[in-house]
């Protein structure tokens, strides 16, 4: 598969200091006709996880081909490993600390650690590997350098613990994978395992213990100011409040537990 030319980029860096624009400028020396797509800099500084569900939910939109380049990256600097995976018809670059979790279950195609420092940036700041190591890979890689050329052959582990999911007769509990900017709470239930749970009957959602109601089809079915849950455009069961900070509301973080039961 050949690479398309588009590389996404995915950081913890916020837009203040510079440092994605330090990223794109080395990408675009190496290949000025890139094009750079910013899927996110929000992320929340080292949060791994709240990174792999949004690198994973998204990518899926790119057309085949694309480069994704992710930097959450707590331990930059140390001797974890950096990667470089085609997983289905996409590459991803990033630290080994579970950002590439999901690959594993797409069907990794190759995936090398990334040890050829000929095509690194010279000298590599200890502390900004995004820019001196998977920048210029990802660019090189565009304009067509074989991923075997980047390193060695390289075995993906899982290093994110396993999500909280169980599904019977009666109840689902997942969790919160993440929360989005308006403060809704977006959790790792499919609308594809709802509907396949429910069927025709109603269901009851409650967070922490704190009861939701039934499913909505919209935020605005509920009254301004009171919470609502509804399949959202992760195509996940969500929570959120009409006009309002669901993670304000319910003094919800990530991780915390979602349970959907049928009604009595």
């Amino acid at each position: 598969m050949k690479p398309s030319g588009i590389i996404s980029l995915l950081t913890d860096f916020g837009n203040r200091d510079g440092y994605v624009a330090a990223m794109k400028a080395v990408i675009l020396r190496i290949n000025p006709r890139a094009t750079l797509i910013d899927l996110s800099h929000e992320i929340e500084p080292q949060n791994v996880q709240a990174g792999a569900f949004l690198l994973s939910s998204q990518s899926r939109f790119f057309p085949a081909g694309t480069i994704h380049v992710a930097v959450i990256d707590p331990g930059v600097g140390t001797k974890r490993r950096l990667l470089a995976v085609q997983a289905t018809e996409q590459f991803y670059l990033a630290p080994d600390n579970g950002l590439l979790d999901f690959c594993i279950e797409l069907g990794i195609k190759r995936a090398v650690e990334i040890t050829n420092h000929a095509l690194w940036r010279q000298p590599v700041s200890n502390t900004f590997h995004g820019r001196d190591i998977l920048a210029p890979v990802a660019a090189h890689l565009s304009l067509g350098k074989p991923l075997q050329d980047f390193g060695i052959k390289a075995e993906l582990v899982r290093r994110l613990p396993a999500l909280k999911f169980s599904l019977s007769e009666r109840e689902i509990l997942g969790q919160i994978v993440y929360i989005d900017r308006f403060g809704n709470l977006i959790t790792n239930i499919s609308s594809q395992v709802l509907r396949e749970f429910a069927g025709e009957d109603d269901v009851e959602i409650n967070i922490e213990g704190k009861m939701i109601g039934p499913l909505l089809s919209t935020y605005g079915s509920a009254g301004v100011g009171a919470p609502v849950a509804v399949i959202g455009g992760f195509d996940r069961l969500e929570i959120g409040v009409n006009e309002g900070d669901a993670s304000i509301f319910f003094g919800a973080r990530i991780g915390d537990a979602i349970t959907v039961c049928k009604k009595k």
